[in-house]
């Protein structure tokens, strides 16, 4: 796991550094993927750069001709492994710096920061949704509801367990030492939920 982690690191750094308005998306993807290679994981997942109302999971197709905006907010969700052992990580950039939309950036943020406080075992997984839920309602936005966490194991990206992003008690398994989750909090100022 700290290998694989290791690698998103770097990748989200030099992702952080490549996002510059007019860089194609499969530029960006390609460069960020190649960084994950380099430090000796491999992925777990294509490369998901998401933008503005695109909440999750859009991998740019082989003949994608878009390209960073000059304004907006753009998700990037990367997935490597170590010997099948997964990280799942994300960053969102807001292009321009504009301050409508850090909001939503550091609702996202504070909710992660909140569940991971509790992160540990004995907390049941509709704790952390509730801790993010609090997070992201306290900055005027709404949790995305059909979006969340969820358990990883070796050579399984989505093993099971769900971690809301809002108190959901049917989500109450207990952690248990040795478990492994991607936390995924999602802001938006929508319904709630994505189609």
């Amino acid at each position: 796991y700290i290998k694989a982690g290791k690698a998103l690191v770097a990748a989200k750094k030099l992702a952080r550094k490549l996002v510059k308005p007019g860089i194609p998306f499969l530029e960006l993807g390609n460069k960020c993927e190649d960084e994950i290679f380099r430090q000796g994981a491999k992925l777990s997942f294509p490369i998901n750069l998401s933008l503005d109302k695109i909440a999750a999971h859009y991998s740019p197709p082989i003949d994608d001709s878009t390209v960073v905006p000059e304004k907006g907010l753009l998700k990037i969700d990367m997935g490597s492994h170590y010997n099948g052992y997964i990280a799942d990580s994300a960053i969102t950039i807001n292009i321009d710096g504009d301050p409508t939309l850090e909001n939503y950036v550091e609702a996202a943020r504070a909710g992660l920061e909140a569940a991971i406080r509790i992160f540990k075992p004995g907390t049941k997984l509709y704790e952390l949704g509730e801790a993010i839920a609090n997070e992201i309602i306290s900055r005027g936005l709404r949790p995305i509801t059909n979006l969340g966490g969820h358990q990883l194991e070796q050579y399984n990206l989505h093993a099971g367990n769900f971690i809301p992003n809002f108190k959901d008690k049917s989500h109450n398994y207990t952690l248990k030492p040795g478990d492994a989750y991607a936390c995924e909090p999602f802001a938006t100022s929508g319904v709630g939920r994505v189609v």
